[in-house]
């Protein structure tokens, strides 16, 4: 049965700066490898501490089967079967699983699935980190609000974005922060007031009643100011309807 297996070990110290190198494996023919577990041909190549390795198919027929190890160790670091007809096995942004800085020589050993015949040319490729660049733009100068509070934001731009097991930034491209912004203007406050209703002065027929308006907020910072004044009034007809009949009274 065809499977895929990996054992990843990240180192955490602090990765010193290394070429980034390329070795091209001599082309293999192999047979009755068991899964590259015997007769594989075997091509050694150095990594150091937090580089990247990938492998590449620079050709391939049959059915691949590589497994990574280190030689220090004799520790097999990963294994691919490539599933088979005719799609190319490949160990693609490995991190070398050195628990220092140090370098190591690995070795990647080319076989063949169960006990098929097979044969390729590999290329491998040992990159350094390449750690995420990118900065906040400043605060846009204007604020949202023409007065009073507002709010003005900013944007991270990433102008590198991290590879082969480089560090993430800390925030996304794009992504944006915001934060209170005092315009230093006061807003302007509309008047704000009502008319009350006095009784009318008849308990029946037409009387008149007073109004009087009374403001509540004042006029502020250019706001509009109120159709009357606080403490303004005014009088009106009112009607309390038909007064009772009076009977005629009179004498001879």
């Amino acid at each position: 049965m065809h499977h895929l297996k990996l054992l990843l070990f990240v180192a955490c110290l602090p990765l010193q700066v290394f070429a980034t190198n390329t070795t091209n494996c001599p082309p293999y023919t192999a047979t009755n490898t068991d899964d590259a577990s015997v007769n594989t041909v075997n091509c050694d190549f150095t990594a150091c501490g937090g580089q990247s390795v990938a492998t590449t198919n620079v050709a391939c027929e049959g059915d691949q089967y590589l497994r990574l190890f280190d030689t220090t160790t004799d520790t097999e670091l990963l294994s691919d079967d490539d599933g088979g007809d005719g799609y190319c096995s490949g160990l693609n942004n490995y991190l070398a699983p050195y628990p220092s800085s140090e370098c190591r020589t690995l070795q990647l050993r080319q076989g063949c699935y169960s006990d098929e015949s097979c044969s390729g040319t590999m290329r491998i490729d040992v990159r350094d980190p390449v750690h995420c660049v990118g900065n906040w733009s400043n605060f846009s100068s204007s604020c949202s609000a023409t007065c009073g509070n507002g709010t003005q934001s900013r944007t991270f731009a990433i102008t590198t974005p991290a590879a082969f097991g480089g560090t993430e930034c800390d925030a996304g491209d794009g992504q944006t922060q915001s934060q209170a912004c005092d315009t230093g203007v006061e807003c302007p406050v509309d008047c704000v007031g009502n008319w009350s209703n006095s009784s009318c002065s008849a308990t029946c027929g037409n009387g008149t009643q007073s109004l009087s308006f009374a403001i509540t907020t004042p006029a502020a910072f250019g706001g509009a100011e109120c159709n009357a004044t606080d403490g303004q009034t005014q009088s009106q007809i009112c009607n309390m309807g038909d007064c009772p009949a009076v009977d005629c009274v009179g004498n001879w």
